[in-house]
């Protein structure tokens, strides 16, 4: 089904989220996602694209669910949900075939994207990734620094244990 057609009205809901075309704020700007107080009880977005560099940030206030269709980049100092916060804050299923971070991005996430082949690459001095990313493949390259929350694995048996299928 459609999500927010019909005369009814997009409240955040899983069956009726919050609609997004794009997110691709451009230098030292700020997006702020407003969630839910309990990771029980998130607010959902559907988005199409989320791209963006230079300075660029979205900020996660409580706990989001963010639906991504076709475009993921994080780069040149970019930030997504700050490493200072929990990654069950930010949930993110990605429908697309390729997603990317590098250059300095920052995100703090729990990522599944079943389709993709993820590239992590270029983390410069301050990119990081904190949380788990469960894709088709992942490259992590250019030293990208990733760092896996093992209480996430306690999260009512969503992701499970951490597991390397291969590593070349």
């Amino acid at each position: 089904t459609q999500p927010c057609t019909g005369g009814q009205t997009c409240n955040g809901s899983k069956a009726n989220p919050y609609l997004i075309n794009s997110i691709s704020p451009n230098g030292s700007k700020t997006v702020t996602l407003y969630g839910g107080t309990r990771a029980s009880n998130p607010v959902y977005y559907d988005i199409d694209s989320i791209s963006f560099a230079g300075n660029a940030a979205i900020a996660i206030q409580g706990f989001v669910v963010l639906n991504v269709q076709s475009t993921f980049s994080i780069s040149g100092n970019g930030i997504t949900n700050s490493i200072n916060n929990a990654p069950e804050q930010c949930q993110i299923f990605f429908a697309g075939n390729s997603a990317s971070m590098g250059g300095n991005g920052e995100v703090s996430a729990i990522i599944t994207a079943p389709l993709a082949s993820f590239d992590l690459g270029g983390g410069g001095s301050g990119g990081a990734f904190l949380g788990a990313i469960s894709a088709l493949s992942i490259d992590d390259h250019g030293g990208y620094p990733v760092h896996y929350d093992i209480q996430l694995s306690k999260m009512n048996g969503a992701l499970g244990q951490l597991l390397v299928s291969s590593y070349t």
